[in-house]
């Protein structure tokens, strides 16, 4: 995946990602709000059918004579419940079931007020008592005469939402505490409001149908608006592309010019005061051709498709030998330690890559500097060191130095393609590949593969 690919993933990621967040808070709000307003809609006709429950437990009311013994009150709230439709469980004021005729375990629902969704079936569960018990509390009722309050006004039972006899408490906004001291003086009376699955499949279906339908416009919009954005980069990536590969088209002729007229020059005829112009103008042209190689394989890809057995030391030796002019413009001291190691790879790929790891040693080591070169085996693995005493790389840095067009420092000239076309030859070839730096400090590369 190219680079270009890999920001346009990462930025439509962190939209999306701030977008599902944003429309799953919204929506969840959304979901909620619809079942609180069906769990209103499931009950709001049971406010007499909890009053005549009640009143039913109480033994009082229009329901007294009948109810003086617990067959009584059993058999009454079962016509309540037949008559009304609805399936019921009722509790005494000792938490004790007097009565159910639920298909869900009615000592399963939780012991407070509220409306609850439990095996998809919507159920209230409330504390009530009569408004005779409330009546009797002289504390109360002083209570209520020292605010001047006038005492409730009876209502007709048939119309009354709590009845002249009776008043049932739907609130579930009481402390846990409040609910428990009530619960050891009220009735507890819990009501089934049916079995709810096919509409909470359809609230689901609709709510969350429709936050896809937006997720995925929002998706399909951000996409599309990344791409805008990020059009003006794209063209100036395919523009510094072309110039690359423009500039390696122009680059061949005059460099093999170059290369053939320094390679006819018999070195012997010259004056010693023209010898140092001739090693500079090798040197340049040398330089050339490994920027000319970056380039080639920055437009093209692998040099040469041929995979053989390199026997490393003797390559390393040779690009030495390529680079040893360019060392000594410097003053740089090569320290080297060299160990019988081969690896299946392309000889021009792998002389590439040690032809860029040296050219940033020389680059970023200064004069009179030193660079290490090893090759060695531990068990399995072998390896290659290029180690230089140099400048170093920030720690912030380092996880940034394989990325193509990538220069952290600007002085000392080139595209930034080196090291990104060293990991792509050593991802090729299975080769690992690590950075140790250290700012003022120096710079080591450690290659490691398998043969």
């Amino acid at each position: 995946m190219n680079e270009t690919k890999k920001t346009t993933l990462s930025i439509l990621s962190a939209y999306m990602i701030s977008t599902t967040i944003f429309l799953s808070v919204i929506f969840g709000m959304w979901y909620h709000g619809e079942l609180d307003l069906l769990k209103t809609r499931s009950f709001h006709e049971v406010k007499n059918l909890s009053k005549r429950l009640i009143h039913v437990l109480a033994k009082k009311g229009r329901y007294g004579f009948f109810v003086q013994s617990l067959e009584g009150q059993r058999a009454i709230l079962q016509s309540i419940s037949l008559e009304s439709g609805y399936l019921i469980a009722a509790f005494n004021k000792k938490g004790e079931l007097v009565y159910s005729n639920m298909k869900i375990n009615p000592l399963s629902i939780p012991k407070e007020n509220g409306v609850f969704i439990i095996d998809h079936h919507i159920v209230l569960s409330s504390y009530g008592k009569p408004d005779f018990l409330y009546k009797k509390n002289p504390k109360a009722q002083q209570e209520r005469e020292a605010r001047d309050v006038p005492p409730p006004i009876p209502e007709k039972e048939e119309d009354s939402v709590f009845g002249a006899y009776g008043k049932f408490d739907f609130s579930s906004k009481n402390t846990k505490k409040e609910q428990q001291d009530k619960a050891q003086e009220d009735f507890r009376i819990i009501i089934d409001g049916g079995d709810i699955e096919s509409l909470l499949w359809k609230l689901r279906l609709k709510i969350w149908g429709i936050f896809g339908v937006l997720l995925v416009a929002s998706g399909v919009v951000g996409f599309f608006l990344v791409r805008l954005a990020l059009k003006p980069l794209n063209q100036k990536i395919e523009e510094l592309n072309l110039f690359i590969k423009d500039t390696t088209h122009e680059i061949n002729t005059p460099l093999s010019v170059l290369q053939m007229s320094v390679d006819r020059i018999d070195k012997s005829k010259l004056e010693e005061k023209d010898i140092k112009k001739f090693n500079s103008i090798i040197v340049a042209s040398r330089t050339l051709e490994s920027i000319y190689h970056s380039l080639i394989y920055t437009s093209f890809g692998r040099l040469e498709s041929k995979v053989e057995e390199i026997e490393l030391s003797n390559l390393i030796k040779e690009r030495l030998n390529y680079f040893e002019m360019l060392f000594a413009q410097k003053n740089i001291a090569i320290s080297v330690d060299l160990q019988e190691v081969s690896l299946q790879a392309n000889a021009k790929s792998i002389s590439l890559v040690i032809d860029n790891l040296l050219s940033n040693a020389y680059k970023y080591t200064p004069k009179n500097g030193k660079v290490e070169i090893k090759t060695y085996k531990e068990g399995e693995s072998s390896y290659l060191s290029i180690k230089d005493n140099g400048y170093g790389i920030a720690p912030k840095d380092l996880e940034h130095i394989y990325k193509r067009f990538t220069r952290f420092d600007s002085s000392k000239g080139g595209f930034g393609l080196g090291l990104s076309i060293v990991k792509k030859i050593c991802d090729e070839f299975k080769i690992k590949i690590e950075c140790k730096s250290e700012l003022k400090k120096g710079s080591e590369f450690i290659l490691q593969w398998r043969f």
